[in-house]
């Protein structure tokens, strides 16, 4: 039986294929170089960028109740991976991440390669709809605060 949380990531990924994202120029504008270090500096308290609020406390009530052990994970606008470090640390997860940005997925995978884990962290940039994900590709699909990046949300 799968979970509710399970359920809410797979609707995700249905909805996400619907979306009209803020174009490439306004997110490069807003997530330039200095805004992710000004970011990095708020929000992460570890070595690797997160950049929302909540921290680690955030990401592990996320994902309470949910068994990530060795799963294959896709994080939908992960950002400078910071999430991703952190679950593929604690959890032992294979994470390949998505977001429109290429200077953002170059730090993302700097960051990867820092924290020796390059062979549980994949960065792929994903200007456009809809992602490359194959069906059954991964046990659990995640987006951390990206949803605010879409311009129109359709009922």
């Amino acid at each position: 039986m799968r979970s509710t949380k399970f359920l809410i990531f797979l609707f995700f990924l249905q909805l996400s294929t619907s979306l009209h994202l803020a174009s490439i120029e306004e997110m490069n504008q807003e997530y330039n170089p200095t805004t992710m270090s000004i970011l990095e500096l708020l929000y992460s308290k570890s070595s690797y960028g997160l950049l929302s609020q909540g921290g680690t406390t955030a990401i592990d009530r996320m994902f309470r109740g949910v068994s990530l052990r060795n799963k294959n994970i896709v994080d939908i606008g992960c950002g400078l991976g910071g999430t991703d470090v952190y679950l593929a640390k604690k959890h032992r997860v294979t994470i390949t991440g998505l977001d429109p940005l290429q200077h953002v997925i170059d730090r993302a995978q700097q960051t990867a390669a820092q924290q020796s884990l390059n062979q549980k962290l994949t960065y792929v940039c994903t200007p456009n709809l809809p992602y490359p994900i194959a069906d059954n590709s991964f046990d659990i699909a995640f987006s951390k605060e990206a949803l605010l990046h879409c311009a129109e949300k359709k009922e």
